[in-house]
């Protein structure tokens, strides 16, 4: 049995692919299996994958038809057998030395999750990124500590713990406990789905911000270039799977962040929904807003973070608008700020 499970879900990666693979089997650690999902990608991946387990007894292919990548995830942790699991995008890549100083340093503490900082990658300029929670080691009492910061940092829109799973190398058991059973219906925030569970269940997690082996590439398709329409439904669903697994596992802290999780999903809906919008349709943003937002409740929320001084920092601007139900003027206040940028792209 290995020590670990290297999980890749890939679809439409036939241009990077190679890259990030030869970046796992080069590893200075060698106790690994590497599992590559064909998700049912309609270019050559599939082809690709397979050479790659004919030339290495490590990797093992698994075709299927196109589910996404939350479907892609749960059948490589069928096959899965390593005591530990990592997911790792296909666009992107690791450093050598990823895994060999994650076990190598921490394994002595049995951690269930073990978090790394990474390198945002976008238009040939590399940026170190970081949690905002302090490195160390988080076992017994001070756990909790973590739990209760890891959606919500004391910081406006920044989570103590980055949602995504590519960064962390997270104890079978523990995935076994929520992956399988992630609402299938879940298309945006697949990452925080599994990470905030996981991290609710956990007994011992270990960050190290100064540690960055993980380079995750910056796509045009990321979600700050396209606005999907489904965006606030999609936000919804996502809200009432993390609000069960909370409620399950008594994590009363987690729960309340979801409150500070919701204006952010608003918030950033509304945001992009503004800044992705064409120059005429500007107008209709004021018109759906109240109704596509109306079932999150946002001025309860915000009374419970007043009263918790948890937005002691944040804009109040936009904050007293919603709270206030004044959509129109929260909407105006968005476009007036977005519309620096905007007029660039209008010009051109």
């Amino acid at each position: 049995m290995p020590a670990l499970s290297v999980i890749i879900p890939i679809y439409k990666a036939e241009k990077y692919i190679k890259q990030c693979v030869e970046s796992i089997l080069n590893q200075t650690f060698t106790d690994f299996e590497l599992i590559l999902v064909d998700d049912g990608s309609p270019d050559a991946c599939a082809e690709i994958c397979d050479v790659f387990a004919e030339k290495d007894f490590r990797v093992r292919v698994i075709h299927k038809e196109n589910g996404g990548a939350q479907s892609a995830r749960k059948n490589g942790l069928e096959k899965a057998k390593g005591r530990y699991i990592s997911f790792i995008d296909a666009d992107d890549w690791i450093d050598t030395d990823m895994y060999s100083y994650l076990f190598d340093k921490y394994l002595k503490y049995d951690p269930d999750i073990m978090i790394t900082g990474y390198i945002s990658e976008e238009g040939g300029q590399s940026k170190i990124l970081q949690n905002a929670f302090l490195s160390g080691v988080y076992c017994d009492s001070s756990v909790n500590q973590l739990k209760e910061n890891a959606i919500y940092s004391g910081d406006y829109y920044i989570p103590g713990i980055i949602p995504a799973l590519w960064n962390k190398v997270i104890k079978r058991e523990i995935i076994q406990k929520i992956l399988p059973f992630v609402d299938d219906r879940i298309a945006l925030g697949e990452d925080a789905a599994v990470t905030y569970p996981a991290i609710a269940c956990s007994k011992c997690v270990v960050i190290d911000n100064e540690f960055h082996p993980y380079h995750y590439r910056v796509l045009p398709n990321s979600m700050s270039k396209v606005f999907k329409s489904s965006f606030f439904t999609d936000s919804s669903i996502l809200l009432s799977w993390l609000k069960d697994r909370f409620t399950e596992y008594e994590e009363n802290k987690m729960l309340f962040a979801l409150n500070y999780y919701s204006v952010f999903l608003v918030d950033l809906g509304l945001t992009n929904m503004i800044m992705t919008c064409p120059k005429r349709s500007l107008w209709l943003v004021g018109r759906k807003i109240k109704k596509v937002i109306e079932p999150f409740q946002l001025p309860v929320m915000i009374r419970q973070f007043r009263k918790e001084d948890g937005f002691s920092d944040c804009d109040w601007k936009e904050i007293s608008a919603l709270g206030n139900s004044q959509i129109e003027r929260y909407v105006l206040y968005k476009i007036k700020r977005a519309l620096k940028s905007k007029v660039q792209l209008w010009i051109k």
